[in-house]
């Protein structure tokens, strides 16, 4: 978000919904396209297609043709559209897609776009007087002028009216407050069929009785061409009777927060996790591997460590703060355990030796001292001299007489 303003989209079930805004680290991810934890966005908006769209789990009904094939639910009626992560439609050719059945009008059908020429050609409510959705046999003409589906006027056996679209009538592409990126969408009512334009409205049509229709979109190689490439076309909900929420903002709370320390850690450190809760008074819980299996409980916050050398290498998810109280719970993440990088260390130290009779003194003679850092007793040195071992354990010492000629130690 650069624009200063962030649209989210919520799936509220409840008369009176408490929406907390929680402020992460600015390294945190929150995105998600579970539907249930994070924040979901726009297919387009991810590095990879869709990698965090959670529409299915807002909207009525909801499709972003992702992948290269049309999705479940849709018919091709006029070929010539291409998809590949959002689907385009060619304004060379006609090109015409349409839903296999109808959906409820009592909905806004919207689609989120980047135009490039749009005159004929749209996106509708395809109304059928026979009952019946459009295909290639049956045939049929929708209205004429800018911004209707299909013209009427291309060569081809589709001569007879089987019933009537309601359009998001495009207009053309000369305005530039109409080109590019935006969201068309279409509303039947009582009181008239209402055209929108990044959601306010421009025009309005004639009411209609439908209480169910295909929809549809598409283009035809008119003059000039449709042309444009869909990301997602969505049903929702109108507000209940009509009358958008009222929003009231309540106290600012510390945020639902978890912190793991260090992460990653290195094999043999001590971890840390903190779960902090909004209200002081809330039961707080660190969860996992699951919602629901506390690891470590308390009032506020809880805490847990996982003690030196008991997690192995490898990485471990997720790990959850939960609201128990509230019944929320903060963004999974995974504590990464990376290997350690440990090895002895091995010096010579010279000494002179005295003949325990005699008291004669011998020619210096060297120790060969290594040791292995001590690493929970898991580790040892092995000594070889000669390519024979001569002293395993965490710390060894090896005497050996200062000959002339090459001496072959080994450690490991």
């Amino acid at each position: 978000n650069n624009s200063g303003v962030l649209t989210i989209w919520l799936n509220i079930t409840n008369t009176t919904t408490n929406v907390y805004l929680d402020i992460f680290n600015s390294t945190t991810n929150t995105l998600s396209s579970s539907g249930t934890s994070g924040i979901g966005e726009a297919p387009q908006l991810s590095s990879s297609y869709a990698q965090y769209d959670d529409g299915a789990s807002v909207f009525s009904n909801y499709w972003n043709f992702a992948g290269t094939t049309l999705p479940t639910g849709w018919d091709s009626i006029y070929s010539g559209y291409t998809i590949n992560n959002g689907i385009s439609f060619i304004g060379t050719q006609t090109n015409y897609i349409e839903t296999s059945s109808t959906y409820p009008t009592d909905q806004i059908a919207e689609i989120y776009e980047n135009l490039t020429s749009v005159n004929p050609g749209g996106f509708a409510y395809a109304i059928s007087s026979t009952g019946g959705q459009y295909n290639n046999s049956a045939g049929w003409t929708v209205g004429s002028g800018a911004g209707n589906l299909y013209n009427g006027a291309l060569d081809d056996p589709r001569a007879s009216d089987e019933g009537a679209a309601v359009n998001g009538a495009f207009t053309s592409v000369s305005n530039p407050a109409w080109s590019g990126s935006q969201v068309q969408g279409i509303a039947i009512q009582s009181t008239g069929t209402y055209i929108y334009h990044n959601y306010e409205a421009y025009s309005t049509t004639t009411a209609t009785s439908a209480t169910s229709a295909y929809i549809a979109m598409g283009g035809t190689n008119g003059n000039p061409s449709a042309a444009f490439t869909a990301y997602w076309v969505r049903t929702r909900a109108y507000p209940p009777n009509g009358v958008m929420p009222s929003v009231s903002f309540g106290a600012v709370l510390r945020p639902l927060n978890l912190t793991i320390s260090p992460n990653p850690a290195t094999y043999g450190q001590a971890v840390t996790l903190t779960a902090t809760c909004p209200l002081s008074t809330d039961t707080c819980a660190i969860d996992y591997p699951s919602l629901g299996t506390a690891i470590a409980t308390g009032t506020g916050s809880a805490t847990y460590t996982y003690n030196a050398f008991s997690l192995g290498v490898g990485a471990y998810s997720s790990f959850y703060a939960n609201d128990i109280t509230l019944g929320t719970n903060s963004i999974g993440q995974t504590l990464t355990v990376n290997k350690a990088s440990v090895s002895p260390s091995c010096s010579f130290a010279g000494v002179s030796i005295a003949n325990a009779t005699t008291q004669q003194t011998f020619a210096a003679q060297n120790y060969l001292n290594c040791t292995m850092p001590n690493h929970n007793s898991q580790l040892t040195v092995n000594l070889y001299y000669n390519s024979s071992i001569v002293k395993s354990g965490a710390s060894v010492s090896y005497l050996t007489k200062f000959d002339n000629y090459n001496n072959s130690f080994t450690y490991n």
